[in-house]
């Protein structure tokens, strides 16, 4: 769900090309029903010279 409830209605159905400063957030969440869940997300800037990713947390798995 948009966390703009008005945003549906401004969406197309056209594609729109990847321009210079879009900002994007790519955010799988990825669940195993009754073990565990995990969500993971980066935000990406679009540039003249290509997509650089924002986010700066440390990368790595976590075993509990």
């Amino acid at each position: 769900m948009p966390s703009d409830p008005d945003a549906s209605a401004r969406v197309s159905d056209k594609p729109r090309p990847v321009e210079p400063d879009m900002l994007y957030e790519v955010h799988p969440n990825l669940f195993v029903e009754g073990v565990a869940g995990a969500s993971i997300g980066d935000k990406v800037l679009v540039t003249d010279n290509g997509p650089e990713i924002l986010t700066r947390h440390e990368r790595g798995l976590i075993e509990f």
